[in-house]
């Protein structure tokens, strides 16, 4: 199903017409991603929209209608800097997500949250993962990038371990402790395979992601800059590379089956 303007206003309206709950969610995720982008501006450190949020700002100059979070991605050799940049700058409404902030949030990956909003998530085992987070506010998930990434490792150590404890022992304290254990054990294993890793010049999701897709030097840098929501922000120097690498025909609308493929209720905001 190839997308004409007229099918992007009906998709609109279906999905999230202006003042829907899931319209609230995405302009307050424009917002978060400003002021992500005033953080990495201000400490010189380089990003790019990734994933969905990158095939939306080409496809539909915004929000894919039905999408739920914002995707970006940083080069790993700047992604410590970005975590102390993050603790330096304070905002009142946003926070970051790691393992210091919200000891049993079990992402490998840094994530900005909003205090004042939440998923409702339709599955049994995202709603118990999700209830001993402290932050579970509609959010930005910030992926690192790497070049010095083994494949066979990177399937060993981005399995979801603390994930299984949780859902298999569910969410006592011992069940929090053992999956904190899990987590950690998987954080020092992927710090040891990162020493011995080889630089390529493919680039894929850091160690702990569970995605495998791969770019190499010149379909991601120099960067470039893509339309998203009025706003201009950064983009992989070859975006249609990048989206056919990513998703094959990016064009093409997926079936509705794929159109809430997070599985949510729905998005509190307040």
């Amino acid at each position: 199903m190839q997308l004409t303007n007229e099918l992007e206003q009906q998709l609109k309206a279906k999905f999230n017409p202006e003042g829907s709950d899931l319209r609230k969610a995405q302009h307050r995720m424009l917002e978060l991603l400003l002021w992500v982008d005033e953080v990495c501006k201000k400490n010189n450190i380089p990003y790019f929209l990734e994933g969905g949020t990158l095939l939306g700002a080409v496809r539909h100059k915004g929000f894919i209608p039905w999408d739920d979070d914002v995707d970006i991605a940083v080069p790993y050799s700047y992604y410590e800097k970005l975590e102390k940049a993050f603790e330096q700058e304070k905002h009142p409404q946003f926070v970051l997500q790691s393992a210091k902030t919200d000891p049993y949030s079990y992402k490998r990956w840094l994530v900005v949250r909003d205090k004042n909003s939440r998923y409702v998530h339709s599955l049994e085992h995202l709603i118990r993962r999700e209830s001993i987070m402290k932050y579970r506010g509609v959010q930005v998930d910030i992926f690192p990038y790497d070049n010095r990434v083994v494949d066979s490792v990177q399937r060993l150590v981005s399995y979801d371990l603390p994930g299984v404890v949780i859902n298999r022992l569910g969410t006592g304290y011992m069940a929090r402790q053992l999956g904190r254990f899990c987590f950690h054990s998987l954080v020092a294993l992927s710090k040891l395979a990162k020493f011995f890793s080889p630089v390529s010049q493919w680039w894929t999701y850091g160690y702990g992601c569970c995605f495998r897709y791969r770019y190499n030097d010149e379909c991601l840098f120099p960067l470039s800059e893509v339309v998203f929501e009025g706003h201009c922000f950064p983009a992989p120097h070859n975006p249609d590379e990048y989206l056919k690498a990513h998703y094959g025909n990016y064009m093409e609308l997926p079936s509705l089956e794929e159109f809430n493929h997070h599985r949510l209720y729905g998005i509190e905001i307040w």
